[in-house]
């Protein structure tokens, strides 16, 4: 009876394997990528990425290796938008700074205090968006020197 009991308990012990199996692997090539692109799609590149690694990339080696590209694709496209930021950030600095001093010109060194803060209002958005990108460029290099590292192109 005893035998009974174990073995009986070993099958449900592999049906129920078998039924918690991931069947990712099953599906093509194709629908797997595209996948990944939706896993992918919200990935916050930035001080979070430190925090919280892409799980599908830790999942086993075939899966890193198919979602690498993707991977990659969203740190230049997060590297491109924070640049983008810095850019607009950086014309609005020039414009309140160029306001201010033709202000201070045209008033003789006394430019209106909303000019004022206007202008260093602008520098500290721009500074801060610097700061922003600069940490998100530093992620960004960190993680493709690691995927360098493992042998792959990025």
């Amino acid at each position: 009876m005893a035998s009974t009991t174990t073995t009986s308990t070993s099958q449900n012990e592999t049906a129920s394997l078998q039924s918690t199996q991931c069947h990712l692997l099953k599906l093509p090539a194709e629908l797997r990528l595209e996948i990944y692109e939706l896993v992918l799609a919200n990935l916050d590149i930035g001080y979070s990425l430190q925090r919280e690694y892409p799980s599908i990339l830790q999942v086993c080696k075939l899966l890193r290796h198919e979602a690498v590209a993707i991977f990659n694709k969203r740190l230049s496209a997060a590297l491109a938008r924070y640049k983008a930021q810095v850019e607009i950030a950086r014309a609005e600095r020039h414009r309140s700074e160029k306001k201010y001093n033709e202000q201070r010109e045209r008033l003789m060194g006394v430019p209106s205090l909303e000019t004022l803060l206007d202008a260093i209002n602008a520098c500290d958005v721009f500074s801060a968006i610097l700061d922003d990108y600069t940490g998100v460029r530093r992620v960004v290099q960190r993680e493709r020197t690691k995927l360098r590292l493992e042998g792959f192109r990025v």
